[in-house]
């Protein structure tokens, strides 16, 4: 141990320095340091979650403000789509210009004749003076109007019974009128275009106006006169 007094050095637990005899105890109490009283350290624990609970709001804040900016942008793929579709028109224009080809194609492959033998309505008026007409019905009768006098059915005609009638009380233009036999009236006959309706008493037989063959209408162009046949030029 070292006096403080000579600097001599002393054996250890020595009282007295063995130079100078300076009292060696003072030097041997241990000096002891005073412990720092605790700091409270609750103010800045408070501050920091504080700090903490601010940045987060913080980011949520930011999160959010940035997917409503990205959910507002306009999306440009759905552009691309639409400008896309706008180009495909054309091509439907094109398959029914095809479509209206077959169409007109189909219609040259109709027989123009059968077109005018469907269309070939009675003449007008039906009843006229010295004007004939025949109607021909599904089921085989056929009824003749002879101008404005007579009507006759025949080829196995029922209801009326096959026969000649009289004509009676004609309107609309020859469009409507009975038929009778004496003072009884047989049925009423009303005709629109080429079809012409019979009602006896409820019971109703429908005809279709026959057009007069031209072939019925030709007379013969030769003769026998017992030793030749002439032909006329």
């Amino acid at each position: 141990m070292q006096c403080p007094n000579c600097g001599k050095d002393n054996l250890p637990g020595a009282q007295f320095c063995e130079n100078c005899g300076q009292s060696l105890l003072a030097s041997q109490q241990t000096f002891i340091q005073p412990i720092p009283p605790k700091k409270n350290n609750a103010g800045k624990y408070v501050l920091g979650v504080f700090i903490g609970l601010l940045l987060s709001i913080l980011a949520v804040g930011a999160v959010t403000l940035v997917h409503n900016s990205l959910a507002q942008r306009p999306d440009k793929t759905s552009t691309k789509l639409k400008t896309e579709t706008v180009k495909d028109p054309p091509k439907e224009e094109e398959d029914d210009s095809s479509a209206q080809e077959d169409s007109s194609s189909d219609d040259t492959d109709i027989d123009p004749s059968a077109e005018q033998e469907v269309d070939q309505n009675a003449p007008t008026p039906v009843v006229a003076n010295g004007q004939t007409t025949t109607w021909v019905s599904d089921d085989g009768p056929v009824l003749t109007i002879n101008g404005t006098t007579t009507v006759t059915i025949s080829n196995g005609s029922k209801i009326p019974e096959d026969g000649t009638y009289d004509i009676k009380g004609i309107e609309n233009n020859g469009e409507k009128f009975y038929i009778a036999r004496g003072p009884a009236s047989m049925g009423e006959i009303s005709i629109v275009d080429n079809v012409l309706t019979l009602n006896n008493q409820g019971q109703i037989t429908t005809y279709h106006y026959q057009p007069e063959s031209k072939e019925d209408n030709t007379e013969s162009s030769s003769y026998d006169d017992g030793d030749n046949i002439y032909e006329a030029d």
